[in-house]
């Protein structure tokens, strides 16, 4: 005989039914993995994922016919929309069926916008038939610490969830974290596509986001939702600490450091890392963080992602944060957050090459930090705009806001402020010609970045040096502070500015008659534009291929 046992719950429910002679042949099927069956009765697993694309269309195709075949893209939209459940596909094929006057795509679109997604797979007339009830039999088999898990990673906004994210979302150690996420993954519930890393389709998150508002009181899942974005900031505000460690961070007060475990202390590679493996993360709780109210950390979480989004150039994700992060501090009236985000924004715009958005933010910055007698906050804003002058070649505009920051940071005794504004006075001096002035600044500002230990600024110092050196025509000094500068640069993953310096290089190498070497500097500069590029995902605007982005403000 061949015995199916369908849907089985666990090991010990279809143990009594297994046959005694080796001659018969037993198929169970399970959400679960079923361990005890593998260890005890020499089961041999095969775990089945969902249908891939080309079992998915085939399905498709035996239902609806031509209509596949006339709008392909439709039918992929619609694949992705179900998760290439088997079940889902069924149900929304059939809906398609019930509608033949309208297109697939039609019909993806509408599964895209669904208020409540599950809803939209639930046949009327059979209610074991639907998405909700086939989740339901793999989550009421979870014991309750899973259960819980489930329902709170449905309150997360992020694409995917860490270890330890999962447990501060749900207040519990690592260790029971761990537990939990691996009974949802064993129930077929969460995806580890790899180490630590968790993940939903949307229609499972819909699914679990679901029994959390039908099972948690709303002030628990607030909790939940505020140590999650808690966790954020912590780990965000570690990272960029690592970017420029004697700058001015965000303050995070006492209530929301006991909000969340102490994040670890970053190297540098592990930061960069960290905001690299958070991006789509980070962006999504700046967002979910002013939708649910929690202004403050909306634009800390913000504040705290701009020196990695400075660094790798990721304009879409700066802005559209900032903007979210700004409105959400006008909601407060804020102006502690509203000074912090324009001055961000100011930042974000001059690397765009938006000189007259920029000059509106710093302006605004500027005032805001008046307000509130913030004279760290007034000293940043007159140098950013400052930068800005010197972008847009008002150069006496550029000195006056240069001196009146380099006295305020004096008076603050504040080396990043103070080293930073040479570095502006030293670009406006050798654009207007005076090169042994801009030198003497240029070198201030260097041996300040090298007391305070700040890559990123002493490499951007090294290219202005060499840029300035080669306007001066010394193009042995020149030729040696670019390659430096490119070292500094690649150290610290800053490939825009990497790139640029090479390009510059190039051009000291030509003027020296070593033509190979030029051409061969910009030939690294040109691949690393072309991976940049192919990776970023920024919408650089094609004009802007050697922006002057080195502001790091």
């Amino acid at each position: 005989m061949v015995i199916v046992l369908d849907n089985a719950r666990i090991a010990a429910q279809v143990r009594p039914l297994l046959p005694g002679s080796g001659r018969c042949a037993v198929v169970i099927t399970s959400r679960s993995k079923l361990s005890g069956l593998v260890t005890r009765d020499d089961a041999h697993r095969i775990e089945l994922d969902v249908l891939d694309s080309d079992a998915a269309l085939d399905l498709l195709r035996r239902i609806l016919g031509s209509s596949v075949k006339d709008d392909l893209a439709g039918a992929e939209a619609l694949i992705d929309h179900c998760a290439s459940l088997p079940l889902a596909l069924r149900i929304a094929a059939d809906r398609a069926a019930a509608h033949p006057q309208r297109s697939l795509s039609d019909l993806a679109e509408e599964l895209a916008s669904e208020s409540n997604r599950i809803e939209a797979f639930t046949v009327d007339e059979d209610d074991a038939s639907t998405v909700r009830v086939v989740f339901s039999w793999s989550y009421n088999a979870l014991p309750a610490a899973a259960q819980r898990m489930f329902r709170r990673l449905g309150l997360h906004d992020g694409t995917d969830i860490s270890l330890s994210a999962a447990a501060a979302l749900t207040g519990v150690t690592e260790s029971e974290a761990r537990k939990s996420l691996e009974r949802l993954v064993n129930a077929h519930l969460l995806e580890e596509p790899y180490g630590k890393r968790y993940q939903f389709h949307d229609l499972v998150r819909a699914y679990a986001n679901e029994r959390a508002n039908a099972e948690e009181p709303r002030h628990e899942r607030q909790d939940a939702v505020r140590r999650l974005l808690t966790w954020y900031l912590h780990h965000a505000d570690q990272a960029a600490r690592r970017f420029g460690p004697a700058r001015r961070h965000v303050q995070i007060d006492s209530g929301e450091r006991t909000q969340c475990a102490t994040a670890p202390i970053f190297t540098h590679a592990e930061a960069l890392n960290w905001y690299e493996t958070e991006r789509a993360n980070l962006l999504a709780a700046v967002q979910q963080a002013a939708r649910e109210g929690e202004n403050q950390l909306a634009w800390k979480i913000a504040a705290s992602n701009r020196p990695y989004y400075h660094l790798r150039k990721i304009w879409n994700d700066w802005i559209n944060s900032h903007q979210v992060a700004l409105s959400a501090s006008q909601k407060d009236s804020d102006a502690q957050g509203l000074a912090w985000i324009s001055n961000s924004l100011g930042v974000a715009y001059t690397s765009f090459r938006r000189f007259a958005d920029a000059r509106r933010y710093f302006t605004e910055a500027l005032h805001m930090s008046q307000r509130l007698g913030d004279p760290y906050g007034e000293a940043l804003a007159l140098s950013c705009l400052g930068d800005v002058d010197w972008s847009t070649k008002n150069y006496d505009d550029a000195l006056e806001h240069l001196d009146q920051a380099i006295q305020i940071w004096s008076r603050l005794k504040d080396r990043w402020g103070t080293a930073m504004t040479y570095r502006g006075l030293g670009r406006v001096h050798r654009d207007i010609g005076n090169l042994g002035q801009a030198v003497e600044h240029l070198r201030q500002a260097l041996e300040i970045y090298r007391t305070i230990d700040d890559p990123w600024g002493e490499g951007t110092i090294l290219a202005d040096l060499g840029r300035t050196y080669l306007r001066l025509e010394q193009l042995t000094e020149a030729i040696r502070a670019l390659q430096d500068a490119v070292r500094s640069h690649r150290e610290i993953g800053n490939l825009w500015q990497e790139a640029k310096t090479l390009h510059d290089l190039g051009e000291a190498l030509d003027a020296s008659g070593r033509p190979a070497e030029a051409q061969e500097a910009r030939g690294r500069a040109n691949g690393i534009l072309e991976d940049f590029d192919s990776h970023s995902n920024n919408s650089t605007p094609r004009r802007d291929r050697n922006p002057q982005s080195g502001s790091q403000k």
